[in-house]
């Protein structure tokens, strides 16, 4: 089968789309398919390169992409974070100009550019992939397209594609019902949003979410297109490996992933950990991944930073593997919407042990996710963001009481869904029906 995946995100970025989609476009690979990727370019990266047997054509990045989506990300780039304090340099003029520039730029993405991009931030990304994804269909066909968000952007680029014989939409965030980390600005566009979503839904050959409230509310919207819509779970990217022996004390909670302003926020989670340490409980909270567009969250515990709380910025992937291996208890934050569910979700149970999830609204889809997984414990974030007594004596007999149980072998079984076999075959039956 010749497949050609449009994704604005792709190894070796660093965020779950990417995670996804290389490993399901280098499985399909490896057992003789031929497979095509089309993503954005970056720093350093190669433009047309063959990774694991998967050719892949990164495209974009001129000078105006790269400002605009570096000064619009939202999310962490490719290269791990270094937190080691430093002594800053004294600046040479032209350092001092770049500052100076950098500073203007903000200022228009503020106050302009933010408030006028469609579809979404990466929006000039579209031209330089509509342009090669034409030049490869018109070069030879391909069996399908599969056009991946976030972000939107990539279905645009299919939706312009002329002579497609199956095209899969796989959707990671929704777009015209978004609820707080909106594409673009909705007061403007909402109506556009959606008819143009709608468009694209009633085009496509298959059309994939991540949760059945996803399809749920896509099948309010769009009935007509009800019968295209298919759920189909996280994948685990990473392998079940068997868990090292850890020594008591202090006990380690780890929190990896990213945290944003609105819809994935630490306050909760930090306030319920001192009023822990004033339990005498020797702990440790540990914060991996990215963390700057919350840092505010942080500054009222400035003086456990580096003591009790700890802030490693983005790692590479066996970085934060070792970090989940060397947790006693793994921490996850819901997002504050009903239909986005993170994806590490699957990666933590894949390691055994006790999760705090904490949720920010009652119905938070991690909490159906974790409610067959014993060693869960599930707090939601009150109105006024302080744990209550309750939720205290809840989580310091957890913490006490509880210890891995699931062994490799259990594990595997209560995985299997997620595998990379099972979810890649579901998208593939999902072309051939």
């Amino acid at each position: 089968m010749k497949l050609l995946i449009i994704t604005y995100s792709y190894a070796p970025l660093l965020n779950p789309r990417a995670f996804r989609w290389t490993a399901l476009a280098e499985y399909w690979a490896a057992r003789g398919h031929e497979v095509e990727v089309i993503s954005a370019a970056k720093r350093d990266l190669s433009q047309d390169e063959v990774l694991n047997g998967v050719h892949v054509y990164r495209v974009g990045g001129g000078w105006t992409d790269r400002i605009l989506a570096r000064l619009g990300r939202r999310d962490y780039d490719l290269a791990p974070t270094d937190t080691t304090p430093t002594t800053p340099a004294p600046q040479h003029p032209l350092q001092q100009l770049k500052v100076v520039v950098t500073s203007v730029f903000k200022w228009i993405n503020r106050r302009i550019w933010k408030n006028i991009f469609w579809p979404d931030r990466v929006c000039l990304w579209y031209f330089p992939a509509r342009r090669k994804a034409a030049q490869l269909l018109k070069r030879q066909p391909y069996d399908a397209v599969i056009s991946v968000s976030v972000y939107f952007t990539a279905h645009l680029v299919a939706y312009h594609l002329r002579d497609k014989k199956q095209w899969l939409v796989d959707i990671g965030d929704p777009f015209s019902f978004a609820e707080t980390e909106y594409p673009n600005n909705i007061r403007l566009y909402r109506r556009l949003n959606l008819a143009v979503e709608r468009r694209i839904f009633r085009q496509a050959s298959a059309i994939s979410v991540t949760t059945s409230s996803t399809a749920q509310r896509y099948s309010e919207l769009f009935p007509e297109s009800q019968a295209k819509l298919c759920v189909i779970p996280p994948l685990l990217t990473l392998p079940i490996t068997e868990l090292p022996p850890l020594p008591p004390s202090p006990i380690r909670l780890v929190f990896v992933g990213s945290l944003y302003r609105d819809i994935r926020r630490p306050d909760f989670l930090l306030r319920l950990f001192v009023t822990l340490l004033e339990y005498y409980l020797d702990l440790e909270l540990h914060f991996w991944g990215f963390h700057a567009a919350s840092v505010e969250s942080f500054e009222p515990y400035t003086h456990l930073l580096g003591k009790k709380v700890f802030l490693h910025g983005v790692v590479d992937r066996t970085r934060a593997q070792q970090a989940m291996l060397e947790s006693h208890i793994l921490v996850n934050i819901g997002n504050n919407a009903l239909y986005q569910l993170p994806s590490k979700v699957v990666e933590y149970i894949s390691y055994g042990k006790p999760i705090l999830n904490i949720s920010q609204i009652p119905d938070d889809s991690s909490v159906a996710f974790f409610k067959t997984y014993p060693l869960t414990l599930n707090l939601v974030d009150g109105s006024n963001g302080h744990p209550s007594p309750e939720q205290i004596a809840k989580t310091i007999a957890f913490i006490r009481n509880t210890a891995p149980v699931f062994d490799i072998s259990t594990r595997a079984v209560w995985l299997a869904p997620f595998q990379i076999d099972r979810i890649a075959a579901r998208y593939l039956g999902l072309l051939n029906a």
